[in-house]
């Protein structure tokens, strides 16, 4: 039996303590007595189990910095690619510091729109022979200046005038010899000769924007009114469609636009009247629509009597907007730009029971202007270069 050990020894390797030492300096075994004693293998166990908690926590931690910042979920696209999320907007630190808040929605400034510019062709009344009224063709310049008269006559009438595509002249309708015949009048010469001699009941000629062809309407061979098509200045006549479609006018990719107020619909089509396509049905509509220069606004007018308003449609949106609200307002031509549009009003306002004058605005029915000044009646506006 081996004697006991000092108090001083250790019990495991017999080394000498030194006084007052917890543990062994040479084998690491607890000193004291055996109620006090610690295994090895439990110290051991303690450490590895630090060490599997402190290698979780910085696993954890690196998985969460290689994360995108802000939502814990990056956000994805209808085709299921991920894209990165915003980073938030943080507040600056501070105890008085103001909470995060959602910035107002900024609207766009729309762009300026140019100047009105080009000429207005339409039909005046004038007061002629035995203080007779007969309709002429006056035109003025987009700013309202230049206002002219441009036919005479002192017992027959000219109407529904339309620039030519070069600006050098008009066409318009005139029964100066009788019947309601074509005429062009050229502003170099002011002489006007007919295009048409064949006794009908014309009206609304348009020259295509190549100048190449003349649209218009008369009565056919069953006597209902049709539309036809010409060459410029003269040349074969061919009916393109009867079916009751009036005031024709051409876009600007040389298809023509046209109406049937019966059925309340606008129509397009091609210059030889093949692929007839509806473009709006419209309840009350009036004679003539116009589409704009690069095709996507089309302009009309609708309403009863005496209380008609001008609208547009985006033929790409399907939007529909109305630009009048008072008053009696028909026949919106557009601006070669676009960006305009002119009509005939009997006024708005103080002016709403006056005679009839010609107004331009713009697109949006802002900047209502009164341009023509006679004392009669002006109406049939077509704007032109």
């Amino acid at each position: 039996m081996s004697p006991p050990l000092p108090p001083s020894a250790c019990p495991r390797c017999s080394a000498p303590a030194a006084p007052g030492a917890a543990f062994c300096t040479l084998c690491g075994q607890a000193l004291g007595s055996a109620s006090t004693r610690i295994s090895p293998l439990l110290i051991l166990g303690i450490l590895s189990g630090i060490g599997l908690i402190s290698l979780s926590a910085f696993l954890i931690g690196f998985s969460l910095l290689r994360q995108p910042r802000g939502s814990q979920t990056p956000a994805a696209t209808a085709e299921g690619a991920l894209i990165p999320t915003p980073l938030p907007t943080l507040a600056p630190a501070g105890e008085n510091a103001p909470q995060p808040s959602e910035p107002p929605p900024v609207e766009a400034s729309p762009l300026p729109a140019l100047p009105a510019s080009g000429r207005i062709i339409y039909t005046c009344e004038t007061r002629q022979k035995e203080n007779q009224i007969y309709d002429q063709i006056c035109m003025i310049n987009a700013d309202g200046s230049g206002e002219t008269r441009l036919t005479t006559g002192d017992i027959f009438s000219s109407y529904y005038p339309s620039l030519a595509p070069d600006g050098s002249g008009f066409v318009f309708v005139s029964n100066r010899n009788g019947d309601h015949e074509i005429y062009y009048q050229d502003f170099a010469t002011g002489s006007a000769r007919p295009l048409t001699s064949t006794g009908g009941d014309f009206s609304s000629p348009e020259i295509s924007p190549d100048g190449q062809q003349l649209v218009y309407v008369n009565r056919n061979a069953s006597g209902k009114y049709a539309i036809f098509v010409q060459n410029f200045p003269a040349g074969e006549v061919v009916e393109i469609y009867a079916n009751k479609g009036i005031r024709p006018t051409w876009t600007a990719d040389n298809r023509i636009l046209f109406v049937n107020t019966e059925n309340g619909i606008i129509y397009r089509m091609n210059a030889d009247g093949s692929q007839v396509e509806v473009l709006a049905e419209v309840a009350r509509l009036g004679g003539r629509a116009e589409l704009s220069p690069d095709g996507r606004i089309l302009a009309y007018f609708a309403g009863l009597p005496e209380a008609r308003q001008i609208y547009t449609l985006d033929l790409t949106t399907g939007e529909r907007h109305q630009l009048t609200f008072e008053g009696d307002n028909y026949t919106p031509t557009f601006s070669p730009d676009g960006g305009w549009l002119a009509f005939t009003s009997y006024g708005f306002g103080e002016n709403r029971h006056g005679l009839c004058k010609i107004y331009k605005m713009r697109l949006d029915g802002s900047e209502k202007q009164q341009l023509s000044t006679n004392p009669l009646c002006d109406w049939l506006p077509n704007w032109g270069p």
